[in-house]
């Protein structure tokens, strides 16, 4: 079983799956780092877990100003 996180569902249900170039060339986004021509992936639920949690973590909090 491998796991793959987005923030896009809806996106990749209708698209599928793009590399980080594909996303970035079509939609100017992207998360993560690594190679363009990839498509981050685990194969440990808790890693995925860990990142889906921090993506909406990230996504949800207000930003505080000082």
């Amino acid at each position: 079983v491998l796991y793959h996180v987005t923030t896009s569902a809806d996106r990749v249900l209708s698209e599928g799956l793009l590399s980080r170039r594909e996303v970035a060339v079509e939609h100017h986004t992207g998360l993560g780092g690594g190679d363009d021509e990839t498509i981050s992936f685990t194969d440990d639920p808790k890693v995925a877990r860990g990142i889906s949690c921090s993506s909406r973590v990230q996504k949800t909090s207000p930003t505080r100003s000082t």
